[in-house]
């Protein structure tokens, strides 16, 4: 996802310039129209004024930095594994 367009993985797909209306978790409403089919869901451009863009962008913004980042660093702090002589780092 970006602040001019994203993919969408639904069970139900439109037809290219079939108008969407989108309720994301975090985001919120988003507007576009599709752009093309891909397996399983579709692509669509996101209609939003200046403004809106820049908010989107800030959201994602965040969202990344917060929830997205914390959490690949929980999964992957459990799946760490530590060398055995840490100078050298490859001889696991």
């Amino acid at each position: 996802m970006s602040p001019g367009g994203l993919a969408l993985l639904a069970p139900g797909i439109g037809n290219v310039g079939d108008r969407v209306v989108a309720y994301l978790d975090h985001i919120g409403r988003v507007e576009g129209k599709i752009t093309r089919i891909i397996d399983n869901g579709f692509a669509m451009t996101v209609g939003a004024t200046p403004r809106k863009r820049d908010k989107l962008a800030a959201q994602l913004t965040w969202a990344r930095q917060t929830a997205t980042f914390s959490t690949c660093r929980r999964t992957a702090a459990t799946n760490r594994i530590v060398p055995r002589k840490p100078d050298r780092g490859a001889d696991v």
